[in-house]
């Protein structure tokens, strides 16, 4: 959840890239270091691959139109279409963007891998909600937590 702010560019806008993607199970860092610092106490998960899915399934486009609507009202959503956003990081030498452009089009095509009911039993599933993330108290250093 804490990567949706990476798609604000400036005070004017949301880019949103790529095609209508499989939706993800968006994770709150809260709960994902809950369950890391769970597992130093859990031989159980020595060696393993787990995989942690947040609680609920959201495409990108979703997400981050709820996270617009709830945390930055009045920014424009704009969108782009994956070679657009490939044609503005290669004209302007935006390493960042071409990375956000590879990482979009990779879940476009796969969606999300692996199945959480291993990690869930051994350390607790995620509980937070996006809507719930867009409530959290604000910390000092930047209003909310996002």
């Amino acid at each position: 959840m804490e990567t949706l702010p990476n798609f604000i560019h400036g005070s004017r806008a949301a880019v949103i890239i790529g095609k209508h993607p499989p939706e993800l199970h968006f994770l709150a860092a809260a709960d994902f270091g809950r369950m890391v610092a769970a597992s130093y106490d859990d031989d159980r998960a020595l060696g393993k691959r787990l995989f942690v899915h947040g609680p609920d399934g959201i495409c990108l486009h979703d997400a981050l139109e709820r996270f617009v609507h709830a945390c930055h009202p009045g920014l424009k959503v704009m969108r782009l279409k994956l070679w657009q956003a490939r044609l503005i990081a290669k004209l302007t030498g935006r390493g960042g963007l071409s990375y956000v452009t590879r990482l979009i089009g990779y879940f476009d095509k796969v969606g999300e891998l692996g199945d959480p009911t291993e990690c869930n039993a051994l350390f607790g599933a995620p509980s937070i909600t996006l809507d719930d993330w867009f409530k959290m108290p604000q910390n000092g250093r930047q209003g909310l937590p996002h």
